[in-house]
């Protein structure tokens, strides 16, 4: 997360996943040595410890004004009552729900966010997150503890562990998020605020930015996008 006040003031806060203490060099290598993307992308050894509760709970410590349970309480209330979904949400789901990758695998992501009836979900159909909910509200009451060393993380470890993972209790309980000092550099006279190490992206915008500046990229001609077309 990158933060900026109105007054200027600019903070970044990392809360990347990070890697089980579990994990080993070749848990993704086949027996070739070559990696198994399959393993990268689902089932229970792809996710790394999550770091959003901890992230949001850094950034609302540092910046917040209002109270957490202010803040958190309206996110699980829409989980509660439900939301219309869009055209786009209603074909992400139903391509996720039957995906032989997706969450077709998980009867548990099935159950709850499949479409009640067991048709495809459809645009202007409610989308109601019960458990979702529950989480959020449990959060709201009792700070990010509630899910590092609370009943979430012991839902969490418990699945884990029945289903072959390797994030367990100590894993959550020692996630810390971390504030840093963002990357800040300057394009045509603009002020550029970006995400530092070990994020990659603002390294990089910082870097291609210095280069169109040094190729005077504003005295190009703007480009009209349905006269151009791009080479396959």
């Amino acid at each position: 997360m990158l933060f900026r006040s109105p007054s200027g003031k600019a903070a970044a806060f990392d809360y990347r996943e990070m890697a089980p203490g579990r994990s080993t060099p070749t848990m993704y290598l086949d027996a070739q040595g070559n990696i198994n993307r399959s393993l990268t992308a689902s089932g229970y050894l792809a996710p790394g410890v999550p770091g959003t509760v901890r992230g949001f709970a850094l950034a609302h410590r540092r910046f917040g004004r209002l109270p957490w349970k202010d803040v958190v309480t309206p996110a699980a209330e829409l989980a509660a009552a439900g939301f219309t979904i869009s055209a786009s949400l209603a074909r992400g789901l139903n391509a996720e729900l039957t995906s032989a990758t997706g969450m077709k695998l998980y009867p548990a992501s099935v159950a709850a966010y499949g479409r009640p009836s067991g048709e495809p979900w459809a645009e202007g159909d409610r989308l109601v997150l019960p458990d979702l909910a529950k989480s959020l509200s449990a959060i709201a009451a009792g700070g990010p503890d509630v899910f590092y060393n609370g009943w979430i993380a012991d839902r969490i470890a418990g699945d884990m562990a029945a289903h072959g993972g390797l994030i367990d209790k100590r894993d959550l309980a020692a996630y810390r998020a971390k504030e840093r000092t963002p990357i800040v550099s300057t394009f045509l006279g603009h002020e550029i605020v970006s995400m530092p190490p070990p994020s990659s992206g603002g390294v990089a915008v910082a870097e291609i930015l210095n280069i169109l500046e040094a190729l005077e990229i504003q005295k190009t001609a703007r480009l009209d996008r349905k006269s151009t077309r791009l080479n396959s």
